[in-house]
């Protein structure tokens, strides 16, 4: 916590004869991010190989397993596979083993989906004639009209009076057959001239068209009845071929999926090979690990090769590489499993550089902290709490997002307790600390407080930071300990105002005030002379001009520090409009309840104004509390950039 895994520089050379067996070792760990050769110093030792044809034909078998697993409905769960797998080796084995079983299950599933197609067709025609049976109509009769044009479909019943104005001064008939909810079926004839004017006028009526197969022939009732037969005809087949699947699929089914899983380890094995160098009969692989796996990972690679491979760790300190820029440490996060949640949150801003701080768990912290503040009610809590569990229990795609609901479900409870708040009421619970709308300029004070402690906890990050990256020359700076100073006089001059009311500035905190602005302007100057860097080029753009520019910024630092602090004042204000919309629930239902039938109308106002304030405001809250990470914390000392550890494994 508070800082990534440690993870080193792992350098490999292998014989070709066990190149699969060693990348089928590092998928199955997975916790190996592949650096690509080309891109380093060892170019020249880039692996020419093609594997792209290989990889397109382990593709098409996927393609080919995908649909004899949709076909035979196979569920599609992950089988044990403790194999090596050498992707030259085992093409041709899946590929025959593949084709043997499609020869006996694509007859199978062609016929059931040819079977389902006919199905469908007979079930819309059934439903389709069971319309059109109360005008007993003739379809050989209704075919034989060639001088007539003529319409069948269901209108709205409104519509209809329109429809035949709209057709006054045309030769037509409209025939009403049957009722469906509030459409009505109807038969629309007109002379073939017309056509066009009819279509327009029904189109316009929104009609919708029943088509009627030219193949019927006869009464609507004879083929109604022929449908319904040949309907159970199809169902018959389906049943027989339905069993015929289910032995197919017991037969198949565990072969299928340990094929499919051998394929996903080979394209894995063939797509990491783009990272890798080559010259002669040997293999260049690079990558970062944890460094607690080294030692594992050596022992099984020296076993898969009998010794022939070497093996070896570097500091990423030493690399070259690294302290020049051309490569970056990936990150890989470690946080305890009830912080991991807000990784998400953290990389939605950006990814820490190797030795910056990993604000994950106080982003976890501080954001609990507000949205419990801004969303204090023990029953929305409570609320907030079940929903996180539906979705970390049932919906696994979206499981972080469950738990960080749970957890602030929590936290809204916790601090509903603390406001006497029970969904809105604050006669149900004792009130263990005050009521926000009773205590307004109190709760400002807090939130101010609040925000004073979250910039300055950001401003010692980035102290730490400058510290871990050697960058000195950034203490000086408004974002550095030079400025955090001046920020904690100005705050602690706010501080005691607003306890006592009286504004008294002693003359030695003038002083250093004056002094710390004088150090943040002369910055420039001064890295030059205590870091002993190259002289820039002051005098040719003019020294006082220099200065200006500097003290501009030290003006909009500390204008940026005011307003920074008095944004976190918005956590009053929606903790506050949180109990106001209480109140404006309250008062309506009031009002309905002094109605006929008010007690209902009442209970169902109050359960109403609690669900829109938790979906409502809980959004808006959410939205606030990460307005106030990004731009108010992260902002003073999280400057990203750097690049999420990305393991090669096997994706089950």
């Amino acid at each position: 916590m508070f800082k990534p895994t440690r993870v080193s520089r792992l350098n490999i050379q292998v014989p070709e004869e066990y190149i699969s067996q060693v990348t089928s070792i590092l998928a199955k760990m997975h916790l190996l991010h592949l650096i690509r050769i080309k891109e380093t110093p060892l170019k020249k030792f880039e692996y020419e190989e093609k594997n792209q044809e290989m990889l397109l034909k382990y593709q098409g078998l996927m393609q080919t397993l995908k649909e004899i697993i949709s076909g035979l409905n196979i569920e599609e769960k992950v089988p044990p596979v403790d194999i090596e797998i050498i992707p030259e080796r085992q093409l041709f084995e899946l590929r025959e083993n593949i084709n043997s079983i499609q020869k006996k299950a694509y007859p199978v599933i062609e016929k059931l989906k040819e079977n389902e197609e006919k199905l469908e067709e007979k079930t819309k025609l059934i439903a389709k004639l069971n319309l059109l049976l109360p005008s007993e109509i003739d379809f050989n009769r209704l075919f034989s009209l060639y001088f007539l044009h003529w319409t069948i479909g269901l209108l709205p019943t409104d519509n209809i009076e329109k429809l035949e104005l709209s057709l006054e001064d045309t030769f037509h008939s409209i025939i009403q057959v049957s009722q469906v909810e509030d459409r009505t079926l109807v038969f629309a004839f007109c002379l073939k001239e017309d056509e066009a004017v009819l279509e327009r006028a029904l189109k316009s009526a929104f009609l919708e068209k029943l088509d009627i197969p030219e193949s019927l022939k006869g009464r609507v009732q004879d083929n109604l009845n022929q449908a319904i037969e040949e309907k159970g005809k199809l169902e018959t087949e389906k049943n027989e071929l339905l069993k015929y699947q289910s032995e197919l699929r017991q037969t198949y089914e565990e072969k299928v999926l340990f094929m499919k899983e051998k394929i996903i380890m080979a394209e894995i094995i063939l797509k990491a090979r783009s990272f890798f160098g080559k010259i002669e009969k040997t293999y260049f692989i690079s990558g970062w690990i944890p460094k607690k796996l080294f030692e594992e990972l050596k022992k099984r690679i020296l076993e898969v090769t009998k010794g022939k491979a070497i093996v070896e760790l570097v500091e990423p300190e030493l690399e070259k590489e690294v302290r020049s820029g051309i490569l970056k440490v990936p990150i890989l996060f470690n946080n305890p499993y009830l912080i991991r949640p807000f990784e998400r949150l953290t990389t939605f801003y950006g990814v820490p550089r190797y030795k910056e701080i990993e604000p994950t768990p106080f982003l976890a912290l501080s954001f609990l902290l507000m949205f419990g503040f801004m969303f204090g009610d023990v029953g929305h809590g409570v609320v907030l709490f079940i929903i996180g569990y539906y979705v970390f229990r049932r919906l696994y795609k979206y499981m972080d997002y469950g738990i960080i609901l749970m957890e602030c479900g929590v936290s809204s409870a916790f601090f509903g307790l603390l406001y006497g708040s029970v969904f809105g009421y604050s006669n149900i619970v004792p009130t263990l600390w005050f009521e926000p709308m009773k205590n307004i300029s109190t709760f400002i004070k807090i939130a101010l407080i609040f925000g004073i402690g979250v910039i300055s906890l950001g401003l010692i990050l980035n102290i730490i930071n400058a510290i871990r990256l050697k960058r000195y020359e950034e203490l000086l700076s408004h974002g550095g300990l030079i400025g955090a100073m001046f920020y904690w006089i100005l705050a602690a001059i706010a501080i005691r105002y607003v306890a006592s009311g009286k504004l008294t500035i002693l003359p030695w905190l003038v002083f250093a005030i004056i002094v710390l602005i004088l150090l943040m302007t002369l910055k420039k100057p001064l890295i030059n002379l205590i870091f002993r860097k190259k002289r820039r080029k002051i005098v040719s753009r003019g020294l006082g001009v220099t200065l200006f520019e500097s003290f501009i910024e030290v003006i909009d630092g500390i204008i940026s520090y005011v307003a920074n602090t008095v944004s976190f004042i918005r956590i009053a204000a929606f903790a506050l409009t949180h109990a106001g919309l209480f109140i404006a629930v309250f008062s309506l239902a009031e009002t309905m309840s002094r109605f006929r039938g008010g007690g209902f109308v009442y209970w169902l106002i109050i359960v109403l104004g609690n669900i829109v304030i938790i979906g409502l405001e809980g959004l808006v809250v959410s939205i606030q509390a990460l307005r106030l990470e990004y731009y108010e914390f992260f902002s003073k000392f999280f400057k990203g950039g750097g690049e999420p550890f990305k393991p090669l494994e096997v994706k089950l």
